[in-house]
């Protein structure tokens, strides 16, 4: 989804939703201050121009643009029990961000809705 604009997302979503008469969509999500970041690290530079989406903070802002969205879960990363595995520094990070929600939307989300 980060590689559409916020207007192509909406306008996939209301594509999905007029098509099904119900399901289930999961995708990750990418706040403002994740897309900042991620246009500015060297390591995401090959991409960052093909990035589009402005992000969002509120993980129930797709709500607003179709109201047959229905956010099921918000799926944090650093609360997943994947977290173990990563290498020392990244899991102590992410087992410190898991006690903010704040700090953990400032990783990998993914965001489950129901229409």
């Amino acid at each position: 989804m980060a590689f559409l604009s916020k207007d192509g997302m909406v306008s996939l979503l209301n594509r999905l939703t007029t098509h099904f008469p119900s399901g289930e969509i999961a995708y990750n999500s990418y706040t403002r201050f994740t897309i900042r970041a991620a246009k500015r690290s060297r390591g995401t530079q090959s991409v960052a121009d093909l990035v589009k989406s402005p992000g969002f903070d509120d993980p129930r802002e797709p709500e607003h643009w179709n109201p047959k969205l229905k956010l099921i879960k918000e799926i944090l990363l650093s609360r997943e029990p994947e977290v173990a595995e990563f290498p020392t520094v990244l899991r102590l990070y992410n087992q410190l961000a898991a006690h903010s929600t704040a700090w953990s939307r400032k990783g990998t989300i993914v965001l489950h809705f129901r229409f």
